[in-house]
């Protein structure tokens, strides 16, 4: 398997862009950047950019309006994300909804 593009946060704190290879030594591999080699364990694997503002397309907003008896609008739609909603390596995905809303008539709390 060829080498994968990593940004990673050492044990030191700084911020580095390296290769990381699949396979032994360990069971991820290990990490290679600027001559040094870093056990995958041992660092904190970043998004792969740090991107100022993203732009979305909404392509499968005619869903979002039928769930809600919307009308669907002429055009596509487009939308923002913040910066921190890139994800990284291993990081769990929310769906949006505090689970504080989840499951609730008319999202409030009871």
């Amino acid at each position: 398997m060829p080498d994968s593009r990593v940004r990673f946060r050492d044990a030191a704190g700084t911020v580095r862009t390296g290769s990381w290879t699949v396979g032994t030594p360990g069971v991820d591999g290990w990490i290679t950047a600027a001559g040094h080699a870093y056990d995958p364990e041992t660092v904190v694997v970043l998004p792969p950019c740090e991107p100022i503002k993203i732009v979305c397309v909404g392509l499968n907003y005619a869903d979002h309006a039928a769930e809600r008896d919307a009308t669907v609008p002429d055009r596509q739609s487009l939308f923002l994300k913040p910066p921190f909603a890139v994800a990284s390596h291993g990081d769990t995905i929310p769906s949006g909804v505090p689970d504080r809303l989840r499951g609730r008539a008319g999202g409030r709390d009871r």
